[in-house]
């Protein structure tokens, strides 16, 4: 497999995993007012797909790291990026403290969601900034 592919394909799983956790963080609620099971359990698949996202983000990070792929990267875009990675490590652990302890605080969990809309802008930026893709729009 190419670089470019393996950049690219690495990439757009981890967006796509990410707006699947994000998606199964509000699916798997339990509706207010119901017993609804036992929540963290439930919570599993949205902790595995976190650790997906960030297996498939390292290798993208490793992938790009390539000067034929690094010209003509937009400085900005590449920050954005480099951010986000940092974002997604304190996700990460968030999440594992949410996830080990229990539903957790309010603050841990206003924080984690922060930090999830953060990442998700700031990837957003990255792919419009970076990607052939977001060069067309």
């Amino acid at each position: 497999m190419s670089a470019f592919m393996l950049t690219s394909s690495s990439g757009w799983a981890a967006a796509f995993m990410i707006i699947a956790t994000v998606i199964l963080a509000y699916a798997l609620r339990p509706a207010r007012g119901s017993a609804g099971g036992r929540y963290i359990g439930r919570m599993q698949a949205h902790v595995w797909i976190g650790f997906a996202v960030l297996t498939a983000t390292l290798v993208h990070v490793a992938a790009s790291m390539r000067p034929e792929l690094m010209r003509g990267a937009d400085g900005v875009g590449l920050t954005l990026a480099t951010v986000a990675l940092g974002v997604l490590a304190v996700q990460v652990a968030l999440g594992l403290k949410l996830n080990r302890f229990g539903p957790g605080s309010a603050a841990t969990r206003k924080v984690h969601f922060t930090a999830m809309l953060a990442l998700v802008v700031l990837i957003a930026l990255h792919v419009v900034m970076n990607s052939p893709l977001g060069a067309r729009l």
